[in-house]
């Protein structure tokens, strides 16, 4: 029979309890505190805090006396030891407080990005947008509701979020867009669903896998009812328009309709669902019967020109009626396409407008719709069930055994219909993200820290300290915090929330910093969604915002003209220097430059470089003849210079090694224009606190 009394430092049969009970509790808040700050804790870590904490205090004596009467132990008192034992029983003491598990690596940018104020922030900002667009309401007082918006009390059973002073009232014009990179290599395709195959012993079985790599992009839209609203299938293709039998897709196992003797058969009575040719899943919404778009760009992944298409499809097939004052509302990430200056413009053009806003950066984990379990879960599931399918039959039926563009929509109807079109399951990803009902619900998740209130005592010049008790505890003693483990665990605690301290001061002095958004706009590197999010803007459509990009894009005109224009002057002065040159000295063929100077060789090499690649202008004399030589044959530049050459030539080939008179002035120039143009890489965004 068990007892279930061993785990208990209080035994029910007489005997003194061990003195580890009153330290207990405090390495309980520790290890919680590290917790918080993304910085867990080991099993060997746990065993050498406990250690430390008791090393040389007056409770390492208790505990050596306590192991002499219990266990007999004859280790010096300053040399006693918690091991392996303590740790199992102090695990099953705890257990409702504690557990054992694997750590899930999470992003220093998510990390600074993932705060309690962060989405505080953002669910004020966009339920605010959310009325403005006319798909939400702002009530006379904060109810509570449960996951259909009905409202209940706050005691009720059935309440599902946090109490809030917003309320859809057309949930039906609300959407959701993620995208999903994929690809129809198998390669990085991981086991899902916990499938086990059985194998020989001491073997481990092995699958065939497709290595054929075609990425592709599927972006879904939902509503925020929970209906799949559209399947967007993007190709990577440096083509202008997606070839037909991609757009149509392949099903090699479905029979072809009237047949000819000759093997052909016409197209249009094998085109549709569950024939020869599916052409992707059709969605059904508001009546309107929405086809599978298909489009393609070099990367495989989304532009800004590929959602304005979207869009403009939406609106030509009248998804929501436009004759109500009700914009329709899309929340997605803060990908650089959301910033193209044509989305921009399509987004807050008359007749056509959309209230687009953008969610936290680096917490889309949290707040997509198309991240949740429901959804990207299921499909990356399905879809990767689906390709080992399909290569088996590929395999029976003795076809080419790799994944190619022609089976990438097959593939995805099955994996769209099995991912994003389960309404009550998109129904609960939207409502536990809080975006209907807008019960601020991922502000209740475990995840999200939130900044613990600090106390006006911070600090004290005692060598111990007593770490505040858990509730199951009920006593606490003075720990060592002079050395060992203790003393540092506690500082990254303390500079932990020192940072919160500075990042939460850094969010006031951008919310009251005196000017307009425009202004401090002007004062940030780039305009990015992290810069947007971290000055509170989330909607598209800010006059500030979109004040600010217009500045922006005109400064980057007018610089593109400024260096079109000293580039030009730069080759024209370069061809003007080589016609002084034969006037002078003849035809260059004739005279072989041996009457030429180290400059003048200098200006016919600037006059005849290709770029780069022809390396540094030699410092003799002789090689810089030798070279010109060598050169003659080279095609001699244009007078004209129009865009074409900037993109041949680029800035730094053509500024690079001038070494010849008055030209350093202008690759200076040049150098300085092209630098501040295109030097910098594009991203999502600056972490919070490089804003």
């Amino acid at each position: 029979m068990k007892n279930p009394d061993k785990h208990k430092l209080e035994s029910m049969h007489p005997g003194a309890p061990s003195p580890l009970q009153q330290v207990e509790a405090q390495i309980i808040e520790i290890i919680l505190g590290m917790q918080k700050i993304r910085q867990p804790m080991t099993k060997p870590e746990v065993i050498k805090l406990m250690n430390d904490a008791i090393k040389g205090t007056p409770l390492q004596e208790e505990f050596a006396e306590y192991k002499k009467k219990r266990v007999h132990s004859t280790v010096d008192d300053d040399e006693v030891e918690v091991g392996n034992g303590w740790w199992s029983h102090f695990l099953a003491r705890n257990k409702t407080l504690l557990a054992s598990t694997k750590c899930e690596r999470f992003a220093i940018n998510r990390a600074d990005w993932t705060r309690y104020e962060t989405f505080e922030d953002m669910y004020n900002a966009i339920y605010a947008e959310m009325v403005d667009a006319g798909v939400a309401e702002k009530l006379e007082r904060p109810i509570f509701t449960d996951r259909d918006g009905n409202e209940v009390p706050e005691d009720d059973p059935a309440r599902h979020g946090l109490e809030s002073e917003y309320r859809t009232t057309h949930p039906e014009y609300i959407f959701f867009a993620d995208e999903t990179g994929c690809n129809t290599s198998q390669k990085k395709d991981g086991n899902f669903g916990g499938r086990k195959f059985i194998c020989k012993k001491g073997t481990k079985p092995q699958q065939q896998a497709s290595t054929t790599d075609h990425p592709f992009t599927v972006l879904p839209f939902t509503s925020a009812t929970g209906e799949a609203v559209c399947c967007v299938v993007i190709f990577q293709s440096n083509s202008d328009a997606v070839p037909l039998h991609w757009t149509s897709g392949i099903d090699h196992f479905v029979p072809v309709i009237a047949e000819a003797e000759d093997g052909t058969h016409e197209f249009e009575p094998n085109m549709g669902d569950g024939k020869r040719y599916p052409f992707g899943p059709t969605c059904q919404y508001n009546g309107i019967e929405i086809p599978c778009l298909t489009y393609c760009s070099p990367s495989g992944g989304i532009t800004g020109e590929i959602l304005v298409m979207i869009l403009k499809k939406f609106d030509e097939l009248k998804l929501v009626p436009r004759d109500n004052g009700v914009l329709p509302f899309l929340l997605i990430d803060g990908h650089g396409s959301r910033l193209d200056p044509s989305f921009l413009e399509y987004i807050n053009g008359e007749g056509h407008k959309w209230k687009v806003c953008l969610g936290v950066p680096y917490g889309t984990s949290l707040w997509q719709v198309g991240d949740s379990e429901q959804q990207n879960g299921n499909y990356k599931m399905v879809l990767s069930e689906a390709k080992d399918k399909l290569l088996l039959k590929k395999s029976d039926l003795g076809l080419p055994r790799g994944i190619g563009p022609t089976d990438i929509i097959p593939l995805v109807t099955t994996a769209f219909v099995g991912g994003f079109t389960n309404t009550e399951g998109n129904r609960h990803a939207v409502s536990d993200r809080g975006w209907n009902p807008l019960n601020r619900r991922l502000l209740q998740h475990p995840s999200l820290r939130r900044a613990p209130a600090r106390t006006e005592n911070a600090s004290s010049t005692s060598t111990t300290t007593t770490v505040p008790p858990s509730s199951t505890s009920a006593a606490t003693v003075d720990i060592n915090v002079n050395e060992g483990s203790v003393p540092v665990l506690l500082d990254r605690m303390l500079d932990r929330r020192e940072k919160d301290d500075r990042h939460n001061a850094a969010v006031r002095k951008r919310r009251t910093f005196a000017g307009s958004i425009s202004q401090r706009f002007k004062v940030t590197k780039r305009i990015t969604a992290g810069a947007l999010v971290a000055n509170g803007v989330h909607a598209l459509d800010n006059p500030e915002f979109l004040k600010a990009v217009s500045e922006r894009n005109k400064e980057k005109k007018d610089k593109e003209e400024r260096l079109v224009k000293k580039r030009s002057a730069l080759k024209q002065r370069r061809i003007d220097d080589v016609k002084e040159l034969r006037t002078k000295f003849g035809d260059e063929r004739v005279h072989r430059f041996r009457d030429f100077n180290k400059d003048q060789c200098g200006k016919y090499l600037q006059y005849k470089k290709k770029g780069k690649e022809d390396g540094k202008m030699p410092d003799d004399l002789e090689e810089r003849r030798a070279r010109c030589c060598q050169w003659i044959d080279r095609p001699s530049p244009t007078p004209s210079f129009d865009e074409g050459d900037v993109g041949d030539t680029p800035d730094s080939e053509v500024d690079a090694d001038i070494e010849v008179g008055d030209a350093d002035e202008f690759d200076d120039a040049i150098d300085d224009d092209a630098r501040e143009l295109f030097g910098v890489k594009d991203d999502e965004g600056p972490s919070v606190e490089a804003l």
